[in-house]
């Protein structure tokens, strides 16, 4: 339980709550009883299917208090036909007051269970019956994303629409952290709805929808069945006041998947329009899918950084994230990341805020995961900045000299080379760029340096510049560590430094990497490939 509750309280803290914006609700496996203090707004009592620890609230901190102070030893319910009925009763509670509006906000369930369901029955009568609700879960509530958190997947493989939307959990909070974080980048692709509510009876007359699109950000929409049903056209036209709109349409979820399916305002306030004709022609209600619809602004540059945010890889996401570029940030601890993240959002001229993916680079599918999520989020993939560092100190004839080289290699160069190799299709269409970044000294360098130019040689055909840059002594919070010092006497050990070694009489900052990075990325570049910049304050000179 304490896993839930952990990560029931990362989801609602990240979600942008209010009034505008959102709201979440936390029920429990119980019935509901008489709980006087869940209230409305008009202190009028609340009552719901199941019981509601919190109710379309918009405080983050009262959802993830409440989810935390609650008592677990309620009567819980195993019968998977009655918990299934009664979630479908408390999800037509929320469709209720939305039938007659235009545009109706994501809605998103997620389920916690840690074995406290029996199996699916198998009794005729039961079965029916669970098979009744579990079909309504799925079709008459097609709106609704549905994630299941469990411990064993095979218990609740009937009920996954997708395989990605199940979590694993009994993993410890650190992997609480990791897949709250990873759930959160899939709730904010769970497409709001359009709807025409009278399409059953009468042709819509230009039924239109205003809202409101931020700068820099995608918005999914979708449009289910049971509104065009019966259909034999359907014109979607966009445009936005005073800019130029990209639009997607597809029968399928992130229809910018296929640039086929994509069109664009040919001017600010043009309109962009797509016809879909006979969309359910022989197909049943189950079987017709939805609309799906993804709206934006004229791209952007994308950024995928994969790099320890408390240091080099902090002031080049940061860099990036201040000449407007769209930044993906990728690290093992969501704490740094998130504090990144924060000033990356401030010093944006847009306040674009930046994706975050909670990766492990040692593990192969986080790292198939960090790049299939930036394509599945902005559709494209500009720049890779491979910038992760973990240095060993070792002599060849330390007893541990193989242990530390084989976790140098698995943490610093396996990565850089996956990472590469599962970018290269996504950077041949934009002609994009790839910038390592080294060393001045050591073993590492040494491979960094020579993958680099190979990759500079075999990549170059398709349109992809890949260049290095190496760091000389560079006053990170890792570096400040590493002395033991701080204050005057810090200062004292890196003026010692800067004056025995380098010419330019100072070390260096992670700003002067990042300065180094941004012009390798840009079309200042355009003639540089295979070059290794060595940004050192004459380090290498003087020796």
């Amino acid at each position: 339980f304490d896993e839930e509750i952990k990560m029931v309280t990362n989801i609602v803290r990240q979600l942008n709550l209010g009034r505008n914006a959102g709201s979440v609700t936390v029920l429990v496996n119980s019935q509901m009883q008489n709980n006087i203090d869940l209230v409305d707004d008009n202190s009028v009592q609340i009552t719901t299917p199941m019981y509601a620890i919190a109710y379309n609230t918009t405080s983050s901190q009262c959802a993830s208090c409440r989810t935390a102070w609650f008592d677990n030893s309620q009567t819980k319910i195993s019968d998977r036909p009655l918990l299934m009925e009664l979630i479908n009763k408390t999800l037509m509670e929320f469709d209720a007051p939305s039938e007659s509006l235009a545009g109706i906000p994501s809605k998103n369930f997620i389920w916690f269970d840690f074995g406290s369901l029996r199996p699916a029955p198998t009794d005729r009568k039961s079965k029916r019956r669970y098979e009744d609700f579990k079909w309504r879960l799925r079709y008459e509530h097609r709106d609704v994303n549905v994630f299941i958190a469990t411990l064993n997947k095979e218990d609740f493989k009937d009920l996954l629409s997708r395989d990605e939307n199940w979590i694993q959990m009994g993993m410890g909070s650190d992997s609480a952290d990791m897949e709250s974080v990873d759930l959160m980048n899939k709730i904010t692709q769970t497409p709001q709805v359009f709807q025409y509510g009278d399409c059953r009876r009468q042709k819509s007359s230009n039924e239109i929808y205003e809202g409101y699109l931020t700068p820099g950000y995608k918005q999914y929409w979708v449009m289910y069945p049971r509104h065009f049903i019966k259909s034999y056209s359907i014109d979607l036209r966009f445009k936005a006041e005073k800019t130029r709109l990209r639009v997607c349409v597809d029968r399928f979820p992130i229809p910018e998947n296929n640039e086929k399916h994509c069109n664009e305002a040919q001017e600010d306030g043009g309109e962009v329009k797509f016809t879909i004709t006979d969309p359910c022609r022989g197909k049943s209600f189950e079987s017709c899918p939805g609309i799906h619809v993804s709206i934006g602004l004229s791209p952007q540059a994308i950024k995928a950084v994969s790099a320890g945010s408390v240091c080099k890889g902090a002031a080049i996401a940061t860099l990036f994230a201040r000449s407007g570029a769209r930044v993906v940030i990728a690290d093992v601890n969501p704490n740094s990341m998130r504090d990144v993240a924060f000033e990356c959002a401030r010093v944006s001229p847009g306040a674009l805020k930046p994706l975050q993916v909670v990766v492990d680079l040692r593990r192969d599918v986080d790292m198939e995961r960090l790049i299939q999520t930036t394509i599945t989020e902005f559709g494209k993939l500009d720049i890779l900045v491979n910038n992760v560092g973990l240095c060993y100190s070792s002599h060849i004839d330390d007893d541990d000299y193989i242990e530390k080289q084989r976790a140098t290699f698995e943490l610093n160069v396996q990565p850089m080379i996956q990472l590469t190799q599962l970018s290269v299709d996504h950077l041949s269409r934009t002609k994009g760029s790839i910038i390592n970044i080294s060393s001045i000294s050591g073993v590492k360098p040494a491979m960094v340096i020579m993958f680099t130019k190979c990759m500079a040689v075999e990549l170059g055909g398709k349109g992809i510049r890949v260049n290095s840059v190496c760091p000389g002594y560079t006053r990170t919070e890792g570096a400040n560590n590493a002395t033991g010092l701080t204050g005057e006497a810090l200062n004292g050990y890196y003026n010692e430094v800067a004056k025995r070694q380098y010419p330019i009489g100072r070390v260096g900052e992670p700003m002067d990497q990042a300065n180094a990075v941004a012009y390798l990325a840009s079309s200042n570049a355009n003639f540089m490939t295979g070059t290794i910049l060595n940004v050192d304050g004459g380090y290498l000179a003087n020796k």
